[in-house]
């Protein structure tokens, strides 16, 4: 039901004859429409956003309004200017079987408001289970009785007053959250870790411009919830390439991943790990005085011909870890001749074999080993269905990243944005052939000559199985990424493919 200014007079007499109306949507609402809610004893699902007027803390409505329907179990309150801390209270402790909560937009909302929610709720069940001990919303929320078992879906995005123990405070209370969105919020790592504790069946998290919350945070809830479908993290400023470091993710159900990395990596590809970062490790000790130095173990240091050319042990270690980390799940060290890893591959892995040996600088080599262990995490993802990279400033060239994603066989939707280099003649055949239309690749395409068509570059990785089969949409934003020639290319070869370029200028055009 859609509801307008001009007919709100007679809306509220209409409602008041609706007693047993389960669902309503209202466009627009005012306060006179907003008491006649009152009548409405069955209502189940209330859309109201952008709810017009005025409120005092000392004159609440809500309350008296929601009374009469106790059954709302999914509620809409979005970008609303009457909602403040009293509001959400009143409201909510007058509908004890809410589902789906959204309050998104509303800046009057503080923590305080969370903090007192979960307090009435505790003396609520106080006054049914005997005299609590104290009011103090720590204290009160030890008892399993005083869980919102009902709440399911929360979003609280752009409410960037609340605080991050207001956030707490809820997830101490609710522990049966499934659908979590705190988008531009000051939601810290406890909070994090709290919300993937208390609420084992997480399937989706959206994080997005949320400044506070660090590498550290993430990587626990990433590791704690293993039911996790949807997770983005764009444009955290404090989340860098050392989520992926180390401990392996469990949320391999994964269908939906968005991020974003900051620039960090940048300076620990020119300059390495900082001589006083991390633990004391094996292999450390005897590498300390010569990185204190700024260099590096010299090729002849390592025994054996296939020994990399740079080696760091304590990058490698901090990157991949050791023998105790992540659980105890079995380490696999291939050919690389790198350091400990977590090789999920059969056989040696030649991604990081090239790490050491291919390299033509430090930088490179660091660069590669950092994009390893990123690559390392998304390739364990089978089950990925759409991937959106932002600003990872990371190769994505065949060896360094496409044959890795080539493994998720799910992939529906690829989006790279800001990538600054180029996907070559190498890439783009490995995807024609990931389209499995081998009678296509014989074909000339129209624009291309006997004399101008290039030769086929074969692939780097020969003998790997081709990936991507499943892809449907591919979106490039910004960058140098893709020449012209080589898309009408990848296009003739696979029509299927909805491809999307915005903002991106052939490589060709480069001064």
């Amino acid at each position: 039901m859609a509801i307008s200014n001009h007919w709100c007079p007679r809306i509220v007499d209409a409602l008041g004859r609706m007693p047993n109306l389960l669902d309503l949507e209202a466009t627009w609402m005012n306060t006179d429409l907003l008491q006649a809610l009152i009548h409405l004893q069955q209502l189940e699902r209330l859309w109201i956003p952008r709810l017009q007027g005025s409120q005092s803390e000392d004159n609440p409505y809500f309350e008296p309004s929601f009374q009469g329907s106790r059954r709302i179990k999914e509620l809409n309150m979005a970008d609303t200017s009457l909602m403040t801390d009293a509001s959400l209270v009143s409201i909510t402790k007058t509908c004890p079987y809410i589902e789906v909560l959204t309050v998104s937009g509303n800046r009057c909302l503080t923590h305080e408001g969370l903090i007192r929610w979960c307090e009435q709720l505790s003396l609520q069940q106080s006054s049914t289970y005997g005299p609590a001990s104290s009011h103090s919303i720590f204290r009160t929320l030890d008892g399993p009785s005083t869980a919102m078992t009902a709440l399911t879906t929360i979003n609280f995005a752009n409410c960037n007053r609340i605080q991050s123990a207001g956030f707490q405070a809820l997830f101490e209370r609710s522990h049966h959250l499934q659908h979590v969105n705190v988008m531009s919020t000051p939601i810290e790592d406890d909070a994090l870790r709290v919300l993937a504790k208390q609420n084992a069946n997480l399937r989706s998290v959206i994080l997005n411009c949320c400044a506070r919350i660090s590498d550290h945070g993430l990587q626990n809830l990433l590791r704690t919830s293993c039911q996790l479908e949807s997770v983005s993290f764009l444009y955290c400023h404090r989340i860098s390439v050392q989520v992926f470091f180390q401990t392996l993710w469990k949320c391999l159900r994964l269908r939906e991943l968005q991020f974003s990395l900051n620039a960090g990596h940048k300076t620990l590809i020119e300059n390495g790990l900082p001589t006083s970062a991390g633990h004391q490790n094996p292999g450390q000790h005897e590498v300390q005085e010569v990185q204190d130095a700024g260099l590096l173990i010299s090729p002849p240091v390592l025994a054996g011909a296939s020994s990399p050319r740079f080696h760091e042990p304590q990058l490698e270690y901090t990157i991949f870890g050791g023998p105790d980390e992540d659980d105890n799940e079995p380490l696999v060290l291939g050919n690389e001749g790198t350091g400990a890893g977590n090789d999920i591959m059969d056989g040696s892995d030649p991604y990081v074999d090239a790490a050491g040996a291919c390299s033509d600088s430090v930088q490179e080599y660091r660069q590669r080993l950092i994009s390893s262990q990123m690559f390392r995490q998304l390739e364990r993802l089978t089950c990925l269905q759409t991937l959106d990279m932002r600003d990872i400033n990371l190769p994505l060239d065949l060896r360094s990243g496409l044959a890795r994603l080539g493994r998720l066989e799910q992939l529906q939707v690829l989006e790279l944005t800001g990538l600054n280099q180029p996907l070559g003649s190498a890439e783009i055949d490995w995807l024609i052939d990931a389209s499995g239309t081998a009678e296509m690749h014989a074909k000339q395409p129209p624009s291309f000559t006997d004399h101008q068509r290039a030769p086929r570059t074969s692939s780097p990785l020969e003998g790997e199985r081709p990936g991507l089969p499943a892809l449907k949409t591919l979106v490039f934003k910004g960058g140098y990424s893709l020449s012209g020639e080589l898309l009408e290319k990848l296009k003739f070869a696979r029509p299927f493919l909805d491809l999307h370029m915005i903002q991106v200028k052939d490589p060709a055009t480069v001064n």
